[in-house]
């Protein structure tokens, strides 16, 4: 049976007394593969957001609270509005949350807390729960390409032939960890018992298979977390699933404020509500607009200069730019990376270069 370890928090309104709390919940920390989660009353904010109205925050016995929660690797996981969990007359605070372990957010990575209204209480209810409507895969999810597919001895072959026929290419397909992972048992036992030479090649084989797959997914975590200061080549595939998880948790939209100032936190209203917002941003207008004074505020361009910015580029040019382009940098709208150009360019180098000079010479 698996082990989940959940304290229930109530803390006391004295700071003092809070002290041992954050002590004794420091004494609680389990193993690194344990998922934890402190969820309840915490009686202390965290910063000035988290408060509304009254005196200022007390940024010590915040920080006393923040100092156990780094301690013990534990993770506000956020919440849906209203935001306060408590209130005494004009006096607003978000008292109550849940903080939860790497472990916990990469196997329930869809956690998150409702705070539901108040009742006969000056705290709201909160209910954990993992099924966040926002955070659920979309049927429509855009193509994205994934490095780890240039680890297929025969993806060159594939991705040279499809962009030559204008068309889309499957990913390499390869047997799953788990069945390799089973063969290899299997093998392991069988030579428990009695040597054999045909088990011992199969098995490298095996080894082989299992590598490239533990390659790869390396390579599409490390890619989804968009780390920029640790390197992938030491199995850091745990940090860069837990880099992810966190990534995707901040960059949740719960809910938005519409024009009449009510909240929306239903997936299809959001959606509708920020596709209105761009379009309208977007959207010329015929309101007259107070010409800015800009003649004689920047450097003009004049001769050689001039026309060397409206020359058609050389092939080395261009290709020169490309590799300088960072791999993993925000794809187009075909979701293809930069690293895709670095490593096919010779294969789609000379398209590419006629596709931009035709840029130059036809803008239109």
């Amino acid at each position: 049976m698996k082990t989940v370890l959940v304290s229930f928090i109530y803390a006391s309104p004295r700071r003092v007394e809070r002290r041992h709390l954050w002590q004794n919940l420091q004494s609680l920390i389990p193993n690194p593969n344990v998922p934890w989660v402190a969820i309840g009353d915490f009686n202390s904010v965290a910063n000035g957001s988290a408060k509304l109205g009254g005196a200022e925050v007390c940024l010590g016995s915040a920080q006393e609270m923040l100092q156990c929660l780094q301690a013990c690797e534990l993770n506000d996981i956020g919440f849906q509005v209203p935001c306060f969990t408590w209130k005494r007359g004009r006096l607003q605070e978000r008292l109550d949350m849940a903080c939860t372990n790497e472990k916990w957010n990469i196997k329930w990575p869809n956690t998150f807390l409702a705070h539901f209204p108040f009742f006969n209480s000056d705290h709201r209810l909160i209910i954990m729960m993992d099924n966040h409507p926002g955070r659920q895969a979309s049927s429509q999810k855009p193509f994205r390409f994934m490095e780890a597919w240039l680890t297929s001895n025969n993806f060159s072959h594939l991705a040279n032939e499809a962009w030559t026929n204008n068309r889309c290419w499957a990913q390499d397909s390869s047997p799953p960890k788990s069945r390799i992972d089973a063969r290899l048992k299997g093998i392991d036992h069988n030579l428990s018992f009695q040597y054999n030479s045909n088990l011992v090649n199969l098995r490298k084989s095996f080894w082989k298979d299992l590598e490239t797959i533990l390659l790869r997914e390396e390579l599409t975590w490390f890619q989804r977390s968009r780390s920029r200061w640790i390197k992938y080549g030491d199995r850091n595939t745990r940090y860069f699933h837990a880099n992810t998880v966190a990534k995707r948790r901040r960059n949740i939209i719960d809910a938005l404020k519409n024009d009449d100032g009510e909240w929306v936190s239903n997936v299809d209203q959001l959606t509708t509500l920020a596709s209105t917002f761009f379009m309208n941003l977007y959207t010329e207008d015929n309101t007259s607009r107070a010409k800015l004074p800009l003649r004689g505020m920047f450097p003009s361009v004049h001769g050689m200069n001039h026309s060397g910015m409206n020359r058609v580029p050389f092939t080395e040019e261009i290709r020169r730019l490309v590799f300088k382009m960072g791999k993993f940098k925000a794809p187009g709208p075909d979701g293809l990376l930069a690293v895709f150009f670095q490593s096919q360019w010779d294969n789609i180098g000379a398209s590419i270069g006629l596709l931009i000079k035709e840029l130059f010479l036809n803008p239109q």
